[in-house]
């Protein structure tokens, strides 16, 4: 009971640092929202095939912003070494990694909204049939992209070339939980409703896969130098 009362309570106070500051949150919808304009205007004017796009778009647009998230995240924790606090005031450390992956994964989820929004608007993405799908799409792959991002960000978090080295791991550890997600969305734009419960259902054993090795692995890739 301990470890879930520990768990909620760290996600919680990120959630709330971030609520104060609307730091990362705001960051990451910016650098989001700029990707998903530079590859509309790639794509060109066709309104069609931004349309069909629209997955693919989100989907880069999200996993680059995420990686934003969840550094900005990791920082806060370091400052005046508070996360060394943390780990040795825990009594389960493992709440660290859940604490953690539940609070990147609220602002994943949130990142998405804003950033459908904005296809929406932009690529005239109808987005009503879809929104269980979409809604689904997006708790799922929040899930797999920070079960990684809170096993693989801490460390990363003592090397001199952290802004380089962040998006050269996570980007590749994420690309399958954004391929199952994006080909999930496809499907139900392409009213392939079967196919898309598969890729749902791929996605969220990919998440269910990294949590559990970050469960196991977390105390010994986080701890403190």
């Amino acid at each position: 009971m301990s470890t879930l009362v520990d768990t909620v309570l760290l996600a919680a106070v990120a959630l709330r640092i971030e609520l104060r500051t609307r730091a990362a949150l705001a960051a990451a919808t910016l650098l989001g929202g700029i990707v998903l304009l530079l590859a509309a205007l790639a794509a060109g004017p066709d309104a069609a095939r931004l349309r069909g796009l629209a997955p693919s778009l989100v989907g880069i647009a999200t996993a680059f912003a995420a990686v934003a998230v969840a550094d900005r995240l990791d920082r806060v924790d370091r400052e005046d070494d508070a996360f060394s606090a943390l780990w040795l005031l825990a009594e389960d450390r493992r709440a660290l990694y859940l604490g953690r992956t539940a609070a990147l994964a609220t602002l994943v989820v949130a990142l998405q909204v804003v950033l459908w929004m904005l296809a929406s608007a932009l690529l005239d993405v109808p987005l009503v049939g879809s929104l269980p799908l979409l809604v689904t799409a997006a708790a799922l792959t929040a899930l797999g992209v920070s079960a990684v991002s809170a096993l693989v960000v801490p460390l990363a978090a003592g090397s001199s070339q952290r802004a380089l080295l962040l998006p050269v791991v996570l980007l590749p550890l994420l690309l399958p939980t954004f391929l199952a997600s994006i080909g999930a969305v496809d499907a139900a734009f392409g009213g392939r409703p079967g196919d898309a419960l598969a890729a749902l259902a791929l996605t969220g054993m990919q998440g269910a896969l990294f949590l559990g090795l970050g469960l196991l692995t977390y105390e010994a890739a986080a701890a403190p130098e």
